[in-house]
């Protein structure tokens, strides 16, 4: 939070020298229900409103900023060289305030190797034969109710659900029959734990670089905490 408040007030700034009242889209403070949905819908009483669909993206469809105008877009993303007479900068007032906040001592790409990281545990977990047992137990269970997929990953890549606008009630009632499934063969439970437990062995294995994230992170921070104070003085 502190990170965006910080770079959202540098981009204020940058964006008044060039004579635009520039107000950032408002922070959203993620809520229980913000959530990736690695392992697919989870929740009954979600399933049962938004079949496969996550609410905070329903709700984000229509609570967006408004679209700003030509020029101030144009200078808050770097599309034109000058305005008003002045140099903007490369990539725009959204690139230098990003520049100023989210830099480090150390040159490593923390968001690459997080998704490394991320990915590449995922892909063992789904691999490993204790989920592999769940998913199976899983997919009869959805077979009895009428439904044929392998794994809940498969639902999740099937893209003949998302077909229509919104969720019908063929794809309500299989949402609420994957997480009964789940419920019933603690599919979760096994899955995240093994995950989990790839995801430690690669923060073992990767432990200097991800020191060197964390004194950045710790620097970014401290950036953004000066940023903060010197507005309110």
């Amino acid at each position: 939070m502190v990170l965006q408040q910080g770079v959202d007030a540098l981009v204020t700034d940058c964006m008044a020298r060039y004579g635009f009242q520039y107000k950032p889209a408002p922070a959203r403070t993620p809520s229980g229900q913000s959530r990736s949905r690695l392992y697919g819908v989870t929740e009954e009483r979600e399933a049962r409103s938004y079949g496969y669909r996550n609410p905070e993206q329903s709700k984000s469809k229509n609570s967006g900023k408004q679209a700003s105008a030509p020029d101030e877009s144009a200078v808050l993303l770097g599309e034109v060289k000058t305005y008003a007479g002045k140099e903007v900068p490369a990539g725009g007032c959204a690139a230098e305030a990003s520049k100023k906040v989210l830099s480090g001592p150390n040159k490593i790409d923390s968001k690459r190797l997080a998704d490394d990281l991320i990915i590449a545990s995922s892909a063992k977990a789904v691999e490993d034969s204790r989920v592999r047992s769940v998913f199976t137990k899983w997919s009869a269970c959805m077979k009895e109710k009428g439904y044929s997929y392998a794994t809940p990953v498969a639902v999740l890549e099937d893209g003949s659900i998302f077909e229509s606008p919104t969720a019908g009630s063929r794809e309500i009632n299989m949402a609420v029959a994957d997480v009964q499934c789940k419920k019933k063969h603690n599919v979760v439970g096994v899955w995240s734990s093994v995950e989990m437990a790839y995801q430690n062995v690669a923060i073992e294995q990767n432990a200097e670089e991800l020191s060197e994230i964390k004194e950045n992170l710790r620097h970014q921070i401290s950036t953004a905490n000066s940023v903060m104070a010197g507005r309110t003085r």
